[in-house]
This record gives structure tokens, C-alpha cells and sequence, in this order.
């Protein structure tokens, strides 16, 4: 697990405060919610791990922190993005262009179809550079070099002029990190930055965060469904289900007692490193759609501990012990099955 001993200084105020946020989808007279009341914070040189299974609002959170959202169907339905104390929500969208890529950035989930095929990488970093700074064309291409040998490629003079077709899926995506850190921005946020890639490759992206982390101080957003990459990562972690968050705690707490039978679940059906697990255990059923969710608990057809309090009353996220918040009216913190 992660070994980072970062301390927040107490009352240090957050780089990123996410309050009550929500975004629903919104068909005719149908409002389904995608993503219900989301609270967090990140704070400067610190990951925050945002695990949950496909479907349970993960990426369109993400969306729509960066107020990428695709509008319609989808719609930012209150609450706040507050960077570095300034909410977002209310921001126009030339305002968040003066955002997007300066103090917070993204890595979308695959560099394939986030980079544009029909110009070099090159000219998109720099493209980055040169709309929130004010480098001459030689200078930005000069640093788009200098970020390409930051982020690992070999070779970045000639790199700089090649198409992303050219390029393997680990180029990309470290082409993509490059982007991303070409303005220092104050907070990145990945989504799902190592999906399909290679071990070896992906251990080498994971450690170029880290170390984005430690030198510069960059709050990081991790969104991954791989529970060893937020073990290793994270100094933090929220567990989402069905568009809500039903798990929060420091990474060290959530991986020795989870709390909420989801991520017991979670956990339960990870591969150990001794293999001594005889079987895998899957955790039974679907996340449910947004425009379909279950009355009280939205685990509860899923759940083995479910009773009538949690088909018909929604638990409210409650601090169980320091810092460790749950959502469940049956928790108790114990070992990891």
C-alpha cells in the first residue's frame, strides 16, 4: 500500500472541495440522478482514489468537475467545485477554458481518441502551452520537448513531430500526461489511466504520478476500478455506488477494516498474492441504472444483509470512527474478509 506520510496541516484548506454535487440525466419529463450529492476533499500533494464498478458514476463525476458533461442529456444539478476556494459550477465556459488545462487537468481513460489523429503531438502540447501562457512558438515547442522527456519518451526532438497512430499505447498516454502537466496545474485528475496497458507499462505511468505528486505538489484525482493500483496510489479513498458514496476513508483504514458489505465485496473478490483463496467471491447482480434505482439502500437487492430499514431508508454517510465514513445501517468495522 501506499507509504506516503504526508500530513494535512489541520484547518489547511482544500485545493479541491467537492460539496453536494450532483449531475442527473434528464429525458422528457425523466430525471434519473447519475451522480447524488458527492462530498470530498483534496488537498495539496495528496491522491484521492475513486473506486466503484462500471457504471456507478465514477467518470461522469469526473465530467463534470471539469464541466464536461455532454449537455443534453446531462446536466449539472447542483451543488459545488470549489478549486482553490472559487466554485466552478456557476463559471461560464470561457471561464473554464482559462481553467481547463491551467490549474486543473485531466487524462481521459483512453489517449487514442482523446488525442486529435490528424495532428502531431507535438503541436497539441503545445497548443496547451500557448493558451494560457505567453511562449513564443519557439519556446513552447522547446518545452512540448522538454515535457516529452519529463513524461519518459525517448528521443522527445523527434517524437514532437510524430501523429499518435505512430505511437505505442503507452507513448500515448504518457503524451496525454504531458498535456496535463504542461501548466502546473494545481489538481490532475485520471481516469483510469493505466487501462490496457501492460504491467510493465503501467507501473511506469503510476510511477510518473507519483512523482508528479512528490515534486510539485499536484492534488491527484485517481479513478480506477483496480483496487491494487488505489492500494499502491491513494492516500485516500472514496467508494461510489449507484452514483453516491457509500464508503470514505484513508486508504490504510479502508483496506484493513472495510466497513460497508460493497466493498467487503469489493475486496473479497480481488486475487491475494499468496493465493489462498480457494475461489473468488463475485458479488451477486448489477449496478443498477440511474433511472432504475432502488427505493432506500441502492445495494440492497444485492446485499446478504439487507432487511426492510434498507429497502426503505437511504443510510445516511456517517463518520464510524476517525475518519472513516459509512453509508450502510448494518456496518461494523471489521477485518477484510
Amino acid at each position: 500500500m501506499n507509504d506516503d506520510k504526508t500530513i494535512v496541516a489541520q484547518g489547511a484548506r482544500p485545493v479541491l472541495d467537492i460539496r453536494d454535487f450532483s449531475v442527473e440525466l434528464r429525458s422528457g419529463k425523466t430525471i434519473s440522478p447519475i451522480v447524488d450529492k458527492v462530498n470530498f476533499e483534496v488537498h495539496e500533494g495528496r491522491t484521492l482514489g475513486i473506486v466503484g464498478e462500471s457504471g456507478c458514476g465514477k467518470s461522469m463525476l469526473s465530467l463534470g468537475i471539469m464541466k464536461l458533461v455532454p449537455s443534453p442529456p446531462a446536466c449539472i444539478a447542483g451543488g459545488k467545485v470549489l478549486l482553490d476556494g472559487t466554485d466552478l459550477v456557476p463559471c461560464s465556459e470561457r471561464e473554464m477554458q482559462e481553467v481547463r488545462g491551467n490549474r486543473i487537468s485531466m487524462i481521459f481513460q483512453e489517449p487514442m481518441t482523446s488525442l486529435n489523429p490528424v495532428y502531431t503531438v507535438g503541436f497539441q502540447i503545445i497548443e496547451a502551452l500557448r493558451a494560457h501562457s505567453s511562449l513564443t512558438s519557439a519556446q513552447a515547442r522547446s518545452r512540448a520537448i522538454d515535457l516529452l522527456r519529463e513524461v519518459g519518451i525517448s528521443n522527445p526532438e523527434k517524437r514532437v513531430e510524430e501523429y499518435p497512430h505512430r505511437l505505442s499505447g503507452g507513448m500515448r498516454q504518457r503524451v496525454m500526461i504531458a498535456i496535463a502537466l504542461a501548466c502546473n496545474p494545481r489538481v490532475l485528475i485520471a481516469d483510469e489511466p493505466t487501462t490496457a496497458l501492460d504491467v510493465t507499462i503501467q507501473a511506469q505511468i503510476l510511477d510518473l504520478m507519483r512523482s508528479l505528486k512528490s515534486d510539485s505538489g499536484t492534488a491527484i484525482i485517481l479513478i480506477s476500478h483496480d483496487l491494487g493500483v488505489i492500494a499502491e496510489m491513494a492516500d485516500d479513498v472514496v467508494v461510489m455506488y449507484a452514483g453516491r458514496i457509500i464508503e470514505q476513508a484513508p486508504v490504510h483504514s479502508l483496506f484493513a477494516a472495510p466497513s460497508h458489505p460493497y466493498t467487503q465485496g469489493l475486496l473479497g473478490s480481488m486475487p491475494t498474492v499468496d493465493g489462498d483463496q480457494e475461489r473468488l467471491q463475485p458479488i451477486p447482480g448489477t449496478v443498477p441504472p440511474p433511472h432504475d434505482r432502488p427505493h432506500g439502500c441502492a445495494f440492497h437487492p444485492r446485499c446478504k444483509l439487507s432487511d426492510e430499514t434498507c429497502r426503505t431508508q437511504r443510510p445516511p454517510l456517517e463518520e464510524k470512527i476517525s475518519g472513516h465514513k459509512v453509508a450502510c445501517w448494518h456496518t461494523g468495522l471489521g477485518a477484510r474478509p
